[in-house]
């Protein structure tokens, strides 16, 4: 039986973090995915397709150019052809499992910055106070 091909049609406003994503997600269900761009994103995707390689997620099938004339206007397709490798669930596994491990340290620092800032909040009312208290002995001294 193929392997099931899915396509994923990138844009030129997708950021490369966007288009590593949406490859990962792809591969996790299917066994290879075409990235079909135009000449504008092909800079992106070739970008995102050549970090996942570095990393080990996916191999090149193929590269493919396709120009056709459409309405008299010449209009040229750049498609990267990209399957998992063999180390790519495991990988998919720890990526997801440092990314939940960094969204929690995340939520425990920007819960600690609140109390921080609830503290100092705290603090500085009560240096006000003080404050409030000595303007009020000097302007007595001055008067006195």
């Amino acid at each position: 039986m193929d392997p099931i091909i899915k396509e994923i049609f990138i844009n030129a406003s997708d950021s490369t973090q966007r288009i590593m994503h949406l490859i990962k997600e792809f591969l996790n269900k299917y066994d290879m995915v075409d990235i079909v761009s135009s000449t504008q994103a092909a800079t992106y995707s070739s970008k995102a397709s050549e970090m996942l390689i570095k990393n080990g997620f996916i191999k090149y099938e193929s590269i493919i150019t396709d120009t056709s004339i459409i309405e008299g206007r010449r209009i040229t397709k750049f498609v990267i052809r990209v399957s998992k490798t063999p180390e790519f669930e495991k990988l998919y596994q720890e990526f997801f499992e440092r990314k939940k491990h960094y969204k929690e340290r995340e939520k425990e620092n920007s819960k600690k910055e609140r109390e921080k800032g609830k503290n100092n909040v705290k603090e500085e009312d009560k240096n006000d106070e003080h404050e409030d208290e000595n303007e009020e002995n000097d302007f007595e001294n001055e008067w006195n």
